[in-house]
């Protein structure tokens, strides 16, 4: 194969095009025609849109008595809509997510927007004597909010190069946390107010608000479909209103060229990454950390009342809000952090690799050909994504044993609290450098891998909750804590450790694998990468 003189500037050798799975940008040729403030919209969009997975699920709790008296049933049996909600959530994104890496992102929010509308009108006038269809209605309203967030993550990795989208990553995380905060304390004034059908008909009024913006404003940005934005996508697929449209400011260079005929559309199914070693270490990295988040808010009412008997309910409402507030205020600040220790580790493998062309240009260059079809080559994209889990890991598990002694030594109100905010906060950053390496490596499958995070996470989660209560029971408050701080404190840097130093080389094997498949699709391979004579 012929040999490219080398350029300093350019992080990557050239490889042929399609076995990268992403170009990289440079000043002359921008990874996305979308502004600034363009991006800025678009994210803020999908992060309201994110809203609705957590939101729908906490704001029923506060009625679950009321509508067990209702349909003249058990509590229990209320609860299973709950435990079938959680199930939905975390298998759902893994059906729609495929569809809106192959077919687009917009027309995707759209279905997941629509249906989530529907059923809570469904669920607003279901009769009482059908407590079977209100069970069949959860599923169908988590099927439609839940997938929001793995969307998200897709559309971030259209629009943002890896050294942005900690920032953008940080606003799809608002909805995330604000639902948990403010969902149980909406749902106890609607229903109290109200009555507990408000609760539906105030998340179809809410859905309303962000669906129609959607249709109306919302552009496509898969990159299979418009390249860097500047293609325009088929007229099914245009927004109603095109305000953001770069396909009518005209192409730009590379990145606006469309896909070729031959161009593989991303897999339908996202289940074989699992079969990577460090899309499993990673994925259950991130899980255990926000399995033992959830689990904190599912027991601060029972924990909250037993400690602190003077509480209303009312106030243990707002004993939520520093969690979600710490873990808002972390996506912003640990995002923005992300990106800047990105950039830093770019600047010094871009400085090593240029003092070493200079120095040996040939083996450099010998030694990346190895890399094609690797986006990042010898760049260590696992090292700049999840060197800083390791201080938020300790954070989290510090916090997590503080919490639980607090309430075990009944201290004052506000140690629980203080213990709540360092968890909050950790938790988001672990799970943002965690989310931005799966996108980072598969930014052609961005919202699958965000839905495969989905289901371990809400896997875990489920887990972790139902066994809750007999190990509280068991060892006590204070003792439970240290036991799940102590499950992650150890297990998470031990498997994100693994990753850092093996995930060169598992990158570098399935580079090396996924040339040896082009190459046997292509008989003429060898004859077309020969140099001219």
């Amino acid at each position: 194969m012929s040999v490219s003189p080398p350029n300093p500037q350019s992080p990557i050798p050239e490889v042929p095009s399609e076995l990268l799975p992403q170009s990289v940008p440079t000043a002359s040729t921008p990874f996305s025609a979308f502004t600034k403030r363009e991006k800025w919209i678009i994210v803020t969009m999908t992060g309201v849109a994110g809203i609705f997975s957590p939101i729908s699920g906490a704001i029923y709790f506060p009625a679950i008595p009321t509508i067990a008296n209702e349909f003249n049933t058990s509590i229990s049996l209320i609860n299973l809509t709950v435990t079938v909600y959680m199930i939905a959530q975390g298998v759902s994104p893994v059906i729609w997510a495929p569809f809106a890496d192959v077919y687009g992102r917009r027309p995707v929010f759209i279905a997941c927007l629509s249906l989530l509308a529907v059923s809570c009108i469904a669920l607003a006038v279901i009769p009482t004597s059908g407590w079977w269809l209100l069970l069949v209605l959860r599923i169908f309203q988590s099927s439609g909010s839940a997938s929001t967030i793995a969307l998200a993550g897709g559309v971030i990795s259209d629009i943002a190069t890896p050294a942005e989208r900690g920032g953008y990553l940080g606003i799809t995380t608002l909805g995330a946390m604000l639902g948990p905060c403010i969902g149980p304390i909406l749902g106890g004034i609607l229903a109290g107010q109200l009555g507990w059908r408000w609760i539906f008909w105030f998340l179809c009024i809410l859905t309303g608000v962000c669906l129609i913006p959607m249709v109306l404003f919302f552009p496509e940005t898969l990159r299979f479909v418009v390249g860097d934005g500047s293609i325009a996508p088929p007229l099914w697929n245009r927004p109603l209103i095109p305000i953001i449209a770069p396909w009518q400011r005209g192409p730009s260079d590379e990145y606006s060229k469309p896909p070729s005929s031959a161009a593989k559309r991303p897999r339908m199914n996202p289940l074989p990454l699992f079969r990577n070693l460090d899309v499993l270490l990673t994925l259950f990295s991130g899980g255990l950390a926000y399995a033992l988040f959830m689990t904190v808010p599912a027991v601060i009412s029972a924990l909250f009342q037993d400690a602190y008997p003077y509480l209303t309910e009312t106030k243990i409402g707002l004993c939520f809000l520093p969690i979600g507030i710490a873990g808002i205020i972390s996506g912003f600040v640990s995002g923005k952090i992300a990106d800047r220790a990105y950039k830093a580790e770019r600047a010094k493998y871009d400085a090593n690799r240029k003092q070493r062309l200079e120095a040996d240009s040939e083996s450099v260059l010998k030694e990346e050909e190895e890399w094609a079809g690797d986006q990042f080559a010898g760049f260590h994209i696992e090292k700049a994504r999840l060197k800083l889990s390791f201080p938020y890991i300790a954070l989290m598990m510090v916090s997590v044993i503080g919490f639980g002694w607090c309430l075990k030594a009944k201290v004052s109100l506000a140690g629980p609290l203080v213990f709540e905010v360092g968890l909050g906060w950790s938790c988001i950053a672990i799970m943002n450098g965690y989310q931005l390496l799966l996108i980072d490596l598969y930014p052609k499958q961005g919202s699958s891998v965000v839905a495969l995070s989905n289901v371990v996470r809400c896997t875990l989660g489920a887990i972790l909750i139902a066994i809750i209560d007999p190990i509280l029971n068991a060892m006590g408050t204070g003792w439970t804590f240290v036991f799940f701080g102590l499950i992650v404190g150890v297990l998470a840097p031990l498997m994100t450790w693994v990753v850092i130093w093996r995930g060169p080389q598992w990158r570098k094997a399935r580079a090396k694998k996924a040339r040896c498949r082009a190459e046997a699709r292509d008989p003429d391979t060898e004859e077309k990468s020969s140099p001219s004579s």
